[in-house]
């Protein structure tokens, strides 16, 4: 059995923002920047070519973070950010799932974290953010990202 290390929150960049909650987190971290009055052009270009990557990068609801070996379980402060999915595999099957994918988007390259995230919207997790599906459940829910 392997286990699946899952993102299962919205991305603070993604969320209302806390000045300004009419904006997202990104929103505002871009309003700031173009609003700066004492950056020149190109170090405002390079502050928001670096916020523009970040934000792409930024992990997502369903990613999968980490592959595990049956047993390892949740620690730290995981349950607070993910979930945990339990699934009748092998782990070196599952390793497949924890590559990473290019998207060309000229003039710059975006590497997403996975190529493959799971929808677990309609899972069913424990109190302590765990579940465990069969391989049917799996395969419905894997997702390849667009």
């Amino acid at each position: 059995m392997a286990e699946f290390l899952i993102y299962n929150k919205e991305h603070w960049m993604d969320t209302p923002s806390k000045q300004r909650p009419d904006l997202t987190g990104y929103e505002n971290v871009i309003r700031k920047i173009n609003e700066d009055t004492e950056l020149n052009v190109i170090t405002r270009t390079e502050k928001l070519g670096n916020v523009f990557q970040k934000y792409n990068r930024r992990y997502q609801p369903g990613d999968i973070v980490e592959v595990r070996k049956d047993g390892k379980g949740m620690c730290g402060l995981e349950p607070e950010s993910f979930a945990l999915i339990e699934v009748p595999i092998s782990f070196e099957i599952a390793q497949e799932y924890m590559q990473s994918d290019k998207v060309i988007n000229e003039p710059c390259t975006i590497l997403h974290r996975r190529k493959y995230w799971l929808d677990i919207s309609g899972i069913v997790l424990n109190k302590d953010k765990i579940a465990t599906i069969d391989l049917v459940t799996f395969n419905s829910i894997l997702k390849v990202k667009k």
